[in-house]
């Protein structure tokens, strides 16, 4: 058992070092309020995340660490090391685009069918 949780962990920390270092973990911020807005791209889209809370909008993080299964997406991790090694885009939107901006995201949030 501690094999395969170490193998896991190390599969983890594997993409997410690859999503930090191809740049894809983004910072959005909105002028002139200054809002920010942290998203990762996925493999199956853009994934809205918040590592204060914690949240990520992927369904791993949704199946896994919100049922205690794990401690968290590699999204997440790959943001909290994008943020340390200051590795990730920032690209910048105006205040009356947030709006949009936010509704694009959440309808890529998976769904029951």
């Amino acid at each position: 058992m501690v094999i395969d949780s170490r193998a896991k962990l190390n599969g983890k920390r594997e993409k997410a070092t690859k999503m930090v270092e191809t740049k894809r973990i983004k910072l959005h911020i909105f002028l002139p309020s200054g809002r920010k807005v942290w998203t990762a791209v996925g493999s199956d889209g853009d994934h809205l995340l918040n590592v204060s809370q914690p949240y990520c909008s992927c369904r791993d993080f949704h199946f896994r660490y919100l049922t205690d299964k794990d401690e968290e997406c590699y999204h997440l991790l790959a943001l909290k090391m994008a943020f340390r090694s200051k590795k990730y885009d920032t690209i910048e939107f105006q205040d009356e685009e947030y709006v949009f901006f936010i509704r694009g995201l959440l309808e890529e949030i998976p769904h029951e069918k």
